[in-house]
C-alpha cells in the first residue's frame, strides 16, 4: 500500500467534523456607547485644534496624518466618521489660517 493512499484513508476515517453541523460565525451586536473610541481620530483632532491655537503649520499636517491613519484603520463606520470629520475640518482650518490669513500688524 502506498503511502498516500495509506495517508488519504486515515484521515478521511478518522475525521470526527460534521459539516452539516457548520455554522456560520455571526459578530455580535455591540452598543455604540460600548465602543472603543479611534485613537487616530482623537489625536487628529487634538493636534488639529492645537495647530490652530498656536498658530504653528506643523501640527495642522500631523493631523491630516492623523485623519489619513484613522481613515485606513477605521472599524465601525458610523462611531468612526463622527471622530474622522471633525479632525479633517480642523486641519482644514488650520491650513488656511496658517497659509492665507496674514498675521496681525501686517499690512497688505
Amino acid at each position: 500500500m502506498a503511502p498516500s493512499s495509506r495517508s488519504a484513508s486515515f484521515s478521511s476515517a478518522a475525521d470526527p467534523r460534521d459539516p452539516s453541523a457548520a455554522v456560520p460565525y455571526k459578530a455580535p451586536k455591540i452598543k455604540e456607547e460600548d465602543l472603543p473610541p479611534s485613537w487616530f481620530g482623537l489625536l487628529a483632532i487634538l493636534t488639529g485644534v492645537f495647530g490652530i491655537l498656536i498658530r504653528m503649520k506643523i501640527f495642522t499636517w500631523i493631523s491630516f496624518f492623523f485623519s489619513a491613519a484613522a481613515l485606513a484603520n477605521i472599524r465601525y463606520m458610523e462611531q468612526e466618521m463622527k471622530q474622522i470629520i471633525p479632525g479633517i475640518s480642523f486641519g482644514v482650518m488650520g491650513i488656511l489660517m496658517n497659509y492665507f490669513m496674514r498675521p496681525p500688524g501686517q499690512a497688505g
